[in-house]
């Protein structure tokens, strides 16, 4: 075999293993992540998901275990107004007896993704001075961490799983943010497709 022949041989395997590669990731469904963070006189943020389902219990988790806080300090009290539904209908949930931040739902027949929402609340100012106690929401400011508004499916591999952002902020306001973010007009803030 000459070296021409096996590095054409060589390029075509990597050509193949690369369209693989990119057929596999595109063919794994993604969260998505809609958070409305405008009720800032209240301090509040919505949070809408679509989460990829199969007919059946489901289990998902809401972030329990934050890194650099060495703790299982996920703000689950800061939850509220939890629904889950498909289409139209709403779906039957429990929450764990033993993990309050394991949730189960029920899947109907027929369904690929089910809806989350729920809103998350700001701690108020005065609430305390530890890390997670203080406000993270302003009339001048609104802090989105993303531990806080997202539900994983319990399954999935969070190094793999895709999750696509939006985020609403107050038309005049300015943003920064540690990922390449897009403001395709005012006001909407999207981020670009990450792993959770």
């Amino acid at each position: 075999m000459t070296s021409k022949t096996l590095l054409r041989e060589t390029t075509c395997c990597l050509f193949l293993a690369l369209t693989l590669l990119a057929a596999a990731r595109a063919a794994t469904p993604a969260i998505d992540l809609d958070v409305d963070a405008r009720d800032i006189q209240r301090g509040i943020q919505h949070a809408h998901l679509t989460l990829p389902a199969t007919a059946g219990e489901m289990h998902l988790l809401y972030p329990k275990w934050i890194q650099g806080e060495h703790a299982p300090s996920g703000p689950i009290v800061q939850i509220t107004g939890l629904k889950f539904s498909a289409g139209e209908h709403t779906l039957q949930w429990t929450r764990d007896p033993l993990d309050a931040f394991r949730f189960r739902v029920t899947v109907p027949e027929g369904v690929s993704a089910i809806n989350a929402d729920f809103d998350y609340l700001s701690p108020p100012v005065g609430s305390g001075g530890s890390y997670g106690s203080t406000p993270n929401m302003t009339p001048h400011i609104a802090i989105v961490l993303f531990n806080h508004v997202l539900l994983l499916p319990e399954s999935a591999d969070a190094r793999t799983l895709p999750v696509r952002a939006r985020v609403r902020i107050p038309d005049a306001w300015a943003y920064d943010t540690a990922a390449r973010g897009e403001r395709p007009e005012a006001g909407l803030v999207v981020l670009p497709e990450g792993r959770s």
